[in-house]
């Protein structure tokens, strides 16, 4: 990261606003263009799953660990998928030592919800004995460096981590009941859908920026995020911010915006789609050469 010069120590929002004012970012990009994204999954050996996304200069590693555990009383033939954002220091100046920090847990929250209220996965596939035994996936999001945009990154690290996820087969014996885990058979996840995110930062009621950077958030009011499903429909929106004198809140914008931003997120989807694909591809033609 370049250094701080002393006009965006002091005055960073006057520093900002320079940018803007010529339909630019600190950064060289224009408002309505987002960063490179490369994703890699595999990269961790000891997951069931994993996955590293970088989008800019923010990375994100998701790692799936998966337990046996008792199925809920209220769903006796569903398992679990327990996303958890972790953002430590080390990763931005930003984010303080400590317990999670308001972001990771809403981050969390969302992934959570996406999940459960999308049909996403198929959670009777995680079921191993009704009512005795079912897996738990913990999905460990850690993020490795900061420079915005939390939920698109989140959220691809997660999906592809899930796709690339492989179950152990479990034996049990009739006589026992003792389970033992097989990893010469293994199964993969059904993924009903792949939710692509894209986040815009609102810096007024005319500008908002696609693919914000963590200097883009500091001077924004707030974000606006559109989950499109893989044929393009919308899955969820999501909208934060607080009050700021002379900031557009998420809640103000338009619907005409919404929709623009919809349009953007739509012409953004098959390219995302594709890199995903790339990185399952090379992740499966490399196995098949090993011996």
């Amino acid at each position: 990261m370049a250094p701080l010069n002393s006009w965006e120590v002091i005055e960073p929002a006057n520093y900002f606003k320079s940018f803007v004012d010529q339909s630019s970012r600190p950064d060289g990009r224009d408002w309505n263009t987002a960063r490179p994204i490369s994703v890699r999954v595999g990269s961790i050996g000891t997951a069931e799953g994993s996955a590293t996304v970088r989008l800019g200069n923010t990375t994100i590693v998701c790692g799936v660990k998966a337990e046996l555990c008792r199925p809920s009383l209220e769903h006796p033939t569903r398992g679990f998928v327990v996303p958890n954002v972790e953002l430590y220091p080390c990763c931005s100046s930003t984010f303080k030592a400590g317990p999670p920090g308001e972001k990771a847990i809403s981050t969390s929250q969302f992934l959570q919800r996406l999940l459960q209220n999308n049909e996403i996965i198929d959670y009777e596939q995680l079921c191993v004995v009704p009512n005795k035994w079912a897996w738990c996936l913990y999905c460990d999001i850690l993020c490795l460096d900061y420079d915005g945009n939390l939920i698109d990154s989140s959220l691809l690290s997660l999906v592809a981590a899930l796709l690339h996820l492989s179950l152990p087969t479990v034996n049990i014996d009739p006589d026992t009941e003792a389970l033992s885990l097989s990893q010469k058979h293994t199964q993969k996840l059904t993924i009903k859908e792949r939710p692509m995110s894209t986040t815009f930062a609102v810096y007024n009621s005319d500008i908002q920026l696609l693919d914000p950077s963590a200097a883009d958030e500091a001077e924004c009011g707030g974000e606006v995020s559109v989950v499109l499903m893989e044929s393009g429909d919308v899955c969820s929106i999501r909208k934060t911010g607080g009050r700021q004198v002379g900031v557009l809140l998420p809640s103000a914008v338009s619907s005409g915006k919404v929709q623009g931003f919809i349009s953007t997120a739509q012409s953004r989807l098959s390219g995302i789609h594709e890199t995903l694909k790339e990185a399952l591809e090379l992740h499966a033609s490399a196995n098949r050469k090993e011996p």
